[in-house]
């Protein structure tokens, strides 16, 4: 009797431990899904801008955040995307729509580029391309070359006249 009491102790015992093991693996389980969770937010969280003064806040510090901003002529996002190693920040501006415009500017909807902006272009990276990568940027300069060169086929006769007027 005294051998089956044991047993079962024993059992008893097994079982307990069991318990416990699991007990710890369900508790680091949930543990490693909340570090991943709040890794996420903090890694992948931005702040919604609705106006340019919160977008502007957040730019002084680099922080993430995007702001959807429409004017007369294009629709426009700006996206933070992190601090720059020169004390700019890195900005990723998307070209939605062209909301009036030629034929032609078509072709940078829906197109991104990356800058490299200082604090007082904030509102406005795409008015310096030199700090700008990204296919938003290469078809805006193909646009730009393009005009210059109709204008000046456009206008070869005018110019060369004035230039045969110079002394």
């Amino acid at each position: 009797m005294i051998g089956f009491n044991m047993i079962k102790n024993k059992k008893e015992i097994l079982s307990k431990v069991n318990l416990g093991k699991r007990s710890i693996i369900l508790i680091a389980v949930f543990l490693g899904i909340i570090i991943i969770l709040i890794g996420c937010f903090v890694f992948l969280y931005e702040k919604k801008c609705n106006t340019e003064a919160c977008f502007k806040k957040e730019f002084n510090t680099c922080k993430k955040a995007v702001l959807f901003r429409e004017d007369n002529d294009a629709i426009w996002i700006y996206r933070i995307l992190s601090k720059d190693s020169d004390s700019s920040c890195k900005i990723e501006v998307s070209l939605v729509r062209i909301k009036d415009g030629r034929a032609e500017n078509e072709i940078l909807n829906g197109k991104k580029m990356i800058c490299s902006v200082f604090g007082f272009n904030a509102l406005s990276p795409e008015s310096d391309l030199s700090r700008c990568s990204g296919e938003l940027k290469e078809k805006m300069q193909e646009l730009m070359i393009q005009k210059m060169h109709d204008y000046l086929i456009t206008n070869c006769g005018k110019i060369n006249s004035e230039f045969n007027n110079i002394p």
